[in-house]
């Protein structure tokens, strides 16, 4: 075992197959992060098979397409799978702890902050209500043009291309926006499918 100290602080080097059972990241998370990453990148490769070979796809992903492929697939990882993977560190039972401070008065307020979270929640609910009241009241007189698949997705690509040019652009929101494009993708390869699947039956 080779070890390296600077001070206070060691690394040491373990081969593999050596390290502990019970480390949390040796109960299954790499293996999700890793299958649902490949998710992403196959979904690239088959995106428009007509227009573009897999090998001309392969050399157009960057570093960029690979860091939201992976902030992707992280989110997706399930809650259970994470809770599970520190089973055999954490002992499943939890002690809640009530400090001998609390009063009478710390519960009145903390009962009052949940009805008021119960009327807040009310209004939003009407005021929802009532949007979509309106906007279908409006829907009646106005005829939407239904926007495409293809269409839908140009429009985030570009969207997405312009917020990677601004300072106030978040990575919460490109995340939101890549999210929505890869949704147009499913959204149009699906109804290409739907439609070769008819057009062989005529």
């Amino acid at each position: 075992m080779e070890q390296l100290a600077s001070g206070e602080i060691k690394a040491y080097f373990l081969p593999p197959n050596v390290t502990s059972l019970i480390q949390p990241l040796d109960q299954g998370v790499p293996e999700n992060l890793k299958r649902n990453y490949r998710k992403k990148l196959l979904g690239k490769l088959i995106e428009d098979l007509k227009k573009q070979r897999v090998t001309e796809r392969l050399k157009e992903i960057t570093l960029k397409d690979a860091v939201y492929w992976i902030a992707e697939a992280w989110e997706e990882i399930e809650s259970t799978t994470l809770q599970k993977s520190w089973r055999k560190i954490l002992s499943s039972e939890q002690t809640l702890l009530v400090s001998e401070t609390l009063t009478e008065k710390d519960i009145a307020e903390w009962k009052n902050a949940d009805e008021q979270k119960e009327i807040a929640n009310d209004m939003i609910a009407d005021m929802v209500e009532n949007s979509e009241q309106e906007s279908s009241d409006d829907e009646n007189y106005v005829n939407r043009k239904k926007i495409t698949h293809s269409e839908g997705l140009n429009s985030i690509e570009k969207t997405i291309e312009y917020n990677e040019q601004q300072e106030e652009a978040t990575p919460t929101i490109l995340k939101t926006l890549t999210k929505w494009r890869n949704i147009a993708v499913k959204e149009r390869l699906s109804s290409h499918k739907q439609k070769n699947i008819k057009d062989f039956f005529k």
